[in-house]
């Protein structure tokens, strides 16, 4: 038997596949993270964009180990045997990350797609060494050989694990862990190659033979191995800037969301709505003008004036208003309508954002920019589609609520404060009393015969006398007290600062204003500086009786009979 061929590996070579092996684990790692969470079709994407790369590494790294193999002899490489290792890497890799990117696919899967895996990168490790041409025979070590193949399918195991975790968002790898697993995986790819390597022996072919080689030069393989860095490169160059555009669309969502808790804080949605507007769209003002079937447009809230314009000065936007309401879609104008508020303003170009709600146009933002400009940016137009979106459930939840508040505050049928409020304006008026040493006089008013009226003429005729009494009472009010339903067709009328004269007299000229010919009794009674508001109301009660028994249409201040006060 001839002497073997003496060989030895350039150790720069040899570090430089380590590295590429490595940065192909990191890669496939990277990209199977951010397939977590993507949608089916960008999901796929990611897996073959993943196996592309893990099997370019894996491929370039073998082909980077065999350029370190120093021998003694010219060697050439077989272009199609090549070609068809590179298709045994890539498609073993893409083949495999499918079968565990798979949502059914368990440990059965990952142990099968391993060795998949495992015996592709040694197919292709295998066919790269079948496609050197060279004066010389390869004599195999099969313990190494064998040895090789549990490295190969070892290592896909561990990358495959890693690589199904992630792409199902059991946990995440920072920048740290994810370069310690292509550590791993590197050393492993290039623990398969090199220990295959060492399988093999070199003996040279009978003497005087000489091959003709015509494949693959060592430039050409250089050529090989730079388009396939290049495939890598491009495919972190575009996983970059997919990272880019989800960074930036999670800083816009972001603002969005903090925007729309902004309108949720506090009271006036419609103004803050305004000015989230203004600030998300970069604009020098913006109107809120609301509208709705069978109602007429109001200007509801500003953002970025100093004075708000007329409320009633909207006509130049009426027919804006109906064309977002029929087309239901944004508009940019470049320059708006001379006589229109927007133009009165002196925008140069406006925006107009339709405000939607359950399908139906309640009104619009108009966005004013006092600078010339040719469009709104796709990304803006957008983004103010949400925040309009959520201004309208905002708005509409503020409304809902008011009219919630005002329900439980107020009496349905004559607009008055209930009695509720009343007990908590009377406790806070006491105590203001109490405080400052100052008058405070309650008057109770009854209806009198008021359940004849319902009686005779019906209920609806004494619900038109209680309501057009309460709004009769609250004209001759004014700002003085505070007068509210207690209950049925009784009234209480709580007037700070008035004594007893103060108070009579007051509850006199109220008397005097019920309308349609009715009459009502009053009693009115004065804090003694110690009274809790219930026995003040009991006091002003026992009034309000006494002077029912001494006929009916008059105001009592003192009682005329050993009544009761509680």
């Amino acid at each position: 038997m001839s002497q073997a061929i003496p060989t030895h590996e350039r150790l720069g070579l040899v570090l430089l596949s380590v590295a590429v092996a490595m940065v192909a684990g990191y890669l496939a790692l990277d990209l199977a993270q951010r397939s977590a969470g993507a949608t089916p079709l960008m999901r796929r994407i990611w897996i073959v964009a993943g196996g592309v790369t893990i099997g370019l590494g894996i491929w370039s790294m073998h082909f980077i180990g065999m350029l370190a193999l120093k021998m003694a002899m010219p060697v050439s490489y077989d272009l199609p045997l090549v070609a068809v290792s590179m298709i045994a890497a890539i498609g073993g890799s893409v083949v495999a990350l499918a079968v565990v990117a798979r949502p059914d696919a368990g440990f059965r899967g990952l142990v099968y797609a391993s060795g998949f895996l495992g015996l592709a990168v040694a197919a292709m490790h295998y066919l790269g060494m079948a496609s050197m041409e060279m004066n010389a025979d390869i004599k195999w070590n099969a313990g190494l050989v064998v040895i090789s193949l549990v490295i190969g399918v070892v290592a896909a195991f561990v990358a495959l694990f890693l690589v199904q975790q992630l792409g199902r968002s059991r946990f995440r790898m920072g920048i740290a862990r994810r370069a310690g697993a292509a550590v791993v995986l590197g050393l492993g790819i290039s623990g398969l190659h090199y220990t295959a390597m060492a399988a093999a022996t070199f003996q040279p072919t009978m003497a005087g033979m000489s091959t003709h080689h015509t494949g693959l030069g060592a430039d050409g393989l250089v050529v090989f191995l730079a388009v396939g860095a290049a495939l890598m490169l491009a495919i972190l160059i575009v996983g970059a800037a997919a990272d880019q555009r989800r960074a930036a669309a999670a800083i816009d969502l972001a603002l969005v969301a903090e925007l729309t808790r902004g309108m949720s804080i506090g009271d006036d949605a419609r103004t803050r709505a305004c000015d989230a507007v203004l600030e998300l769209s970069g604009a020098d003002f913006v109107l809120l003008i609301e509208a709705g079937e069978g109602r007429e447009p109001t200007l509801a809230a500003t953002a970025g004036l100093e004075n708000d314009p007329s409320a009633d000065d909207i006509d130049g936007e009426r027919k804006t208003l109906k064309a977002l309401a029929d087309r239901g879609e944004p508009t940019f104008v470049a320059e708006p309508v001379a006589g229109s508020m927007l133009a009165e303003l002196g925008a140069a170009a406006a925006f107009y954002e339709p405000l939607v709600l359950d399908r139906q146009s309640v009104g619009m933002f108009a966005i004013g920019y006092r600078s010339k400009r040719r469009r709104v940016s796709d990304r803006s137009a957008s983004l103010l589609a949400m925040l309009a979106a959520d201004a309208a459930l905002t708005i509409d939840r503020e409304d809902l609520l008011a009219r919630l508040d005002l329900m439980a505050r107020r009496d349905e049928l004559t607009g008055l404060v209930n009695r509720r409020v009343l007990r908590e304006t009377l406790d806070s008026e006491l105590a203001i009393a109490g405080e400052q040493g100052t008058d405070l006089s309650l008057a109770i008013l009854d209806l009198d015969s008021f359940k004849t009226v319902n009686d005779r003429l019906g209920h609806q005729a004494g619900d038109r006398l209680l309501k057009t009494a309460a709004a009769a009472w609250i004209s001759e009010l004014g700002e003085v007290g505070t007068v509210g339903r207690y209950g049925g067709d009784e009234f209480v009328v709580i007037l700070p600062g008035h004594d007893r004269a103060g108070g009579a007299a007051v509850t006199e000229r109220l008397r005097l204003v019920v309308p349609e010919g009715a009459t009502c009794s009053a009693g009115v009674a004065t804090w003694d500086g110690s009274q809790s508001a219930a026995q003040l109301i009991a006091a002003a009660d026992a009034l309000l009786y006494s002077a029912k028994a001494q006929g009916r249409d008059r105001t009592a201040t003192t009682l005329s009979h050993d009544l009761p006060l509680a």
